[in-house]
Parts: structure tokens; C-alpha cells; sequence
């Protein structure tokens, strides 16, 4: 049977007519078209004849209610084509299904099926978990073993072998399908192709989420094989293999069902009925979950204990060398805080950008520099200097909290490292102090802030910095062709277009996967702000309508001496150790590596990233920066 061969797809249907349109639209949008699609209504009680009168490619046969089995093989019998796709109106076939469906075919022709993988969804189609296949092997014993095809519509039939074996048992009421698949690879090959090709919404009222039923089902199918499965060892060892399997399976997703009914405190009755049931049907799963919640107590009490010797011994281990030990600032002004090492060539120009965008006061924590970075930051004024030794590798969240609670409790604060220059969309003409005060008249407790990574155009090995000059100047370029963007979990938000970034720059030269190129850089310290969750995020927080930029200067004229620092002593802890690790192999081979590769652009602003798409800002932020120029202009005038 070649590609050319023709297809016939069966839509059955009841109850479904809501869902009907989309799923007859992704058979009509098939990369390789189906010469015949037939509707079969099971004697529904809503209207699918209307969906289908809009379709005149579709034939329409309605049946009085006879089950699932009974639908599917009136689109058999009726079925003209060699090959034939069963789909279910509440599931859509990808666009790639037919084709792949009938390349497999070509390949395998002797197959009484082929099939692929398929993806689940929610209602509204978005994805849940990675995309499901599992290949087969020898397809009787591992059909036995547990079913390795997870939807019927990822399913390609020849027809005239289906009809061969007696298509669908009606006696059925479920599990129809797990029945022809065992039936058919006693008689015929199967096999498969790992392309996704379907897609199975759940939505609340599908027939499969019934999981006693469903067990009771499938063991009765499972049964059926018994005399034929115990005649041939590798068959009998599978087939007992599957009682267990099967009754564990519905066991465990019983128990997942029943722990989101725990969480949800109105339905505890629910959550222990549901764990009864999954006891009833094999106590396995709960004996798992039970070991591991066991498990996960113990780390999470020694965790506890560590955490809390730590905070007391940061307690200690914290000396004051310059500047105020306490702070006293109102709400609408700003704290910068920053843990730094070695940082001589960027602390001028770190305290002079923040001094300029308005910050009140900056608090650096020491840790273990060689260099003059005490001494250069003790020369200014509203500048607290202090000092640890402790290692960075297991205090470096801990440290950051202790200064954020220390010295803002109640106020903004901005957390930074020294190579990061914060910035925020059209700061030139609104002050920090307008900043804050809109943050505050809306409750926002939290500012996203995108890391944006700016190098130079000459080759690592040749770039040359001055600490008593600008660091920034040597760096104005950078490169977001290889950012992606995905949802952004960590507090709530009032803006749906703010993402964390992933990727960029680092990932293209190094081959980095970074933990994110997204931080809530700009928190309020309240009482239920978690601070340095995953290291850079806040939980609890409600994040503002727009997001903020740290511009990143990590490729300067001390990234070769840091890496192989960071290289041979791992005092960034074993996740960023791995990412100096990967930077280190590179610049050892090539240190006059560049980064300037054909997608970069030059730096020219903040607001030329929003029309960009890096950063997003909401109408409402818009239209009041507007109001705050307009104000501006106004009393510039007067």
C-alpha cells in the first residue's frame, strides 16, 4: 500500500456536536487529504446533523444508540478506502496524520495497523505533559504488558484486515480498541512511527477518566487472552505481567486524582473515597507515594535545620566596614543591594548608574575580593560596605535575603549583581520616585526585569577596561536571536504578555542552559514575599504591568580570569558551576572567541526592546507615562 493509496477518516460522535466542527476541520486540514469522511451520530441527543449540513464533503449516517463499538463499525462497513482513521468528535487529528499514517503503511504493508504518537490537552488545546510514544517491540507481548498505544485517532487501520478480524466487539462497553489491537497482532504485524499525530482533550466529561470502569473494562479484555497468551511462555509471562501492570495504572492515576481533591479543601470526601478505591485496586501505589512523601519530609526537615544553622551563622559572620549600618527611607525610594567579589572594574560605574537613576542608598556584601573593591566603594557617600566569608556556593540566596531584610523590610529593594545596570522603559522621563508611587497606588509588589547580555565586537581576548572609567562603554552590542519565551510561574501576574527568557547569547556560543535570563529584580520586602525563590524570583508577589531590563556586562576584560576561577573552585554551587564549566571549555580552545555574530545589534536604548519584543509594557504603563511627560512638559514650562 503506497502513500498514494486512498484514506477514509470516521468521526463517531455523542452528545459531542459542540466539539464536532473542529474535529471534522483537522481532517479537512490534512497535509495529504482524505478521499472519504464519514460522521457517525450514535443517536445523540443534540443536533450534529446541522454541523455536518455546513460540510457537503462529509457523509452523515445516524444510527439509534448502540455504543461506541457499534458506531465505529458503521464507519467500517461503510468505508470505500483500503486505509481508515477512527476519531472521536471531541479529539483533532495534526495536520501530518494521513501522511505519516500512510508513509508508515508504504513501509510496513503487510501491517494490520500502524500508529503514532499523540499529545493531551486541556480544553482549549494546551498542551499537558510531553507528547506520548512508545515503539513496539514484539506487539502481542506488549500489548499484553501494558498497552503501548495511547489513542485510538494516533491509529492507522488497513480495512479490509480490521474487517477481517470482526472489527470492534460491540458486547464492549469499553476498552473496544485495546481488544482489536490484542486481536490483531495475534493474526497480523503492526507497527509504528514516532511522529505526533493526535490530540486527545481532556475536558472534564471523557469516558476514560472513569478509572474503576475502565480497570474493570480492560481487565476484562486483558482475561479474554488468557488460554491463547498461557500457550506460549514469553506470552504467559506478559499476560500476568499486565494484570499487575493494569490494576497499578489505574491504581496510581486514582491516587492523583484523589491527592488534587485533597488540595482542594471542599472536596476531602472525595480525596478519601478516591484513595480507598485506588487501594481497592492495587495498594502498591499508594505504598509508593506514601515512601516517598516519607522521603521528601526527612530532606525537607533536614533542609530546615541547615537553613536555619545558616541563617544564624550568616548572623555572625556578617562584619560592618563602611557607611550606615541601619537605613531609613520612605516607600517611594529605592535600596540597591549587591553580594560582590572581585569587582574593581565595575564598582565606579555600577555606583554611578545607580546614584544617577535616583537610588537613595547601595549596600555591597564582600565576599572574599583580592582586589581594591572595598576601597574603591568605601570612597562614597551613601555607600554601606560589608563583609563575609562565607561560601557563596551555599549562603548565596541566604545572603541576599539577609541584606534585602536587613535594610529594606517594608520598602523596595533591588537586588543586582555587579555586573547588572538596571533600567527601566522610558526612565528618562519618569523618576524613580514616580516609578514606585505608581507601583504602589496599584499593589504591585514585584518588577520583572529581562537580562539582556551586551559584548563588545572584538574578540574576548583583546577587549581592555579602566575601573576609573566607564565599563560600559566597550559594550554595545547584543544578540536576542535565540531567546524563547515561556509562561512565567512564579507570582501572579497583571500582565499576560510577560515571560521568562531562555536562551540567548550564552546558549548560541557556549551551549548554556541557563536557569533563566529573567529575574524580579525590583521587589517590595513584605511580610509574605517569599525573596530568592530558584534563586532570582519572588513568590507571593503581584507583578507589575511592564517588565525592566538588567543590562548584563559579563564579557569584559575579566570574564577569562572569573571563568577559570569559577572553573577550578565551583564557588557557584554544582547548577552554575556546570554553566563556568561550559564557558571554560570553549575559552580555553579559543580565548580570542567573539561574540559578535551576524544578528547583533547595537544598544541604543530601552524602548527600541519593547518595539522589539524583549520587553512588554501595558497600555495602562503607557498611557501613564504619557500623563507623567505631559506633567513634565508643563511644569517645565511654567
Amino acid at each position: 500500500m503506497g502513500c498514494s493509496r486512498c484514506v477514509t477518516v470516521v468521526i463517531t460522535t455523542y452528545n459531542h456536536a459542540h466539539f464536532l466542527a473542529e474535529a471534522i476541520d483537522s481532517v479537512i486540514g490534512q497535509n495529504h487529504p482524505a478521499d472519504e469522511i464519514i460522521v457517525v451520530d450514535d443517536g445523540s441527543s443534540d443536533d450534529p446533523g446541522t454541523v455536518v449540513a455546513s460540510r457537503p464533503e462529509v457523509q452523515f449516517i445516524r444510527q439509534r444508540k448502540q455504543g461506541l463499538a457499534s458506531a465505529r463499525n458503521t464507519g467500517l462497513w461503510a468505508a470505500s478506502s483500503e486505509a481508515i482513521v477512527f476519531l472521536d468528535a471531541d479529539d483533532r487529528l495534526l495536520p501530518n496524520a494521513l501522511e505519516q499514517g500512510l508513509a508508515c503503511l508504504a513501509r510496513e504493508p503487510r501491517s494490520g495497523l500502524v500508529y503514532g504518537g499523540h499529545r493531551r490537552t486541556d480544553a482549549k488545546w494546551g498542551p499537558i505533559g510531553e507528547d506520548r510514544y512508545d515503539p513496539v517491540g514484539d506487539p502481542y507481548t506488549d500489548l499484553l504488558r501494558g498497552k503501548p498505544i495511547g489513542m485510538h485517532a494516533a491509529v492507522m487501520y488497513s480495512r479490509d484486515r480490521l474487517r477481517e478480524i470482526g472489527g470492534f466487539d460491540t458486547s464492549l462497553q469499553r476498552c473496544e480498541d485495546y481488544d482489536v489491537y490484542l486481536r490483531m497482532a495475534q493474526t497480523h504485524p503492526i507497527a509504528s512511527h514516532p511522529n505526533t499525530v493526535a490530540e486527545y482533550r481532556i475536558h472534564g466529561a471523557n469516558i476514560s477518566l472513569d478509572n474503576r470502569d475502565m480497570l474493570r473494562w480492560i481487565l476484562k479484555v486483558h482475561e479474554r487472552q488468557k488460554s491463547f497468551a498461557l500457550a506460549r511462555p514469553d506470552a504467559a509471562k506478559a499476560w500476568h505481567f499486565g494484570r499487575s501492570f493494569w490494576r497499578d495504572y489505574y491504581s496510581e492515576q486514582t491516587l492523583v486524582s484523589a491527592k488534587q481533591a485533597w488540595i482542594q479543601s471542599s472536596h476531602k470526601l472525595r480525596a478519601i473515597r478516591g484513595l480507598l478505591n485506588s487501594m481497592l485496586m492495587s495498594p502498591r501505589p499508594a505504598a509508593r507515594m506514601a515512601m516517598r512523601a516519607a522521603r521528601m519530609a526527612i530532606r525537607a526537615g533536614a533542609k530546615s535545620i541547615i537553613k536555619k544553622y545558616r541563617t544564624l551563622r550568616l548572623r555572625t559572620g556578617v562584619y560592618h566596614v563602611y557607611g550606615k549600618s541601619r537605613l531609613n527611607y520612605s516607600q517611594d525610594e529605592l535600596v540597591v543591594i549587591c553580594v560582590v567579589r572581585n569587582g574593581r572594574i565595575y564598582v565606579n560605574s555600577f555606583i554611578k548608574h545607580y546614584f544617577g537613576l535616583g537610588v537613595k542608598h547601595i549596600v555591597f556584601l564582600d565576599n572574599g575580593s583580592t582586589d581594591d573593591t572595598i576601597q574603591i566603594a568605601s570612597k562614597y557617600d551613601n555607600v554601606t560596605v560589608l563583609k563575609t566569608d562565607l561560601p557563596y556556593s551555599k549562603y548565596e540566596n541566604l545572603m541576599k535575603n539577609y541584606l534585602a531584610r536587613r535594610f529594606s523590610k517594608g520598602r523596595w529593594n533591588l537586588c543586582a549583581d555587579i555586573d547588572e545596570f538596571f533600567d527601566w522603559p522610558f526612565s528618562r522621563t519618569v523618576s524613580i520616585g514616580s516609578l514606585l508611587r505608581y507601583l504602589n497606588a496599584r499593589g504591585y509588589t514585584a518588577v520583572v526585569a529581562q537580562m539582556l547580555d551586551l559584548f563588545s565586537d572584538l574578540p574576548l581576548a583583546e577587549v581592555r577596561d579602566d575601573p576609573e572609567e566607564d565599563v560600559t562603554k566597550n559594550y554595545k552590542y547584543y544578540d536576542i536571536s535565540n531567546i524563547s519565551k515561556v509562561a512565567y510561574i512564579y507570582s501572579r501576574l497583571s500582565y499576560d504578555h510577560i515571560k521568562m527568557h531562555l536562551g540567548g547569547i550564552r546558549e548560541t556560543i557556549f551551549g548554556t542552559k541557563t536557569l533563566g535570563l529573567t529575574k524580579a529584580a525590583l521587589v517590595f520586602v513584605g511580610p509574605r514575599i517569599q525573596l530568592f525563590k530558584v534563586w532570582h524570583h519572588a513568590e507571593n508577589a503581584y507583578l507589575a504591568n511592564f517588565t525592566c531590563v538588567l543590562l548584563h556586562y559579563p564579557f569584559t576584560s575579566s570574564f577569562y580570569d572569573k571563568v577559570k576561577d569559577a572553573a577550578a573552585t565551583k564557588r557557584y554551587g554544582p547548577v552554575t558551576s556546570d554553566e563556568y564549566d561550559l564557558y571554560w571549555a570553549r575559552l580555553s580552545r579559543e580565548p580570542r572567541l567573539t561574540l559578535h555574530l551576524d544578528t547583533a545589534r547595537r544598544y541604543i536604548g530601552v524602548e527600541p526592546l519593547i518595539d522589539e519584543g524583549f520587553l512588554v509594557a501595558s497600555s495602562d504603563y503607557l498611557d501613564w507615562v504619557g500623563r507623567e511627560r505631559r506633567c513634565s512638559e508643563k511644569s517645565s514650562l511654567s
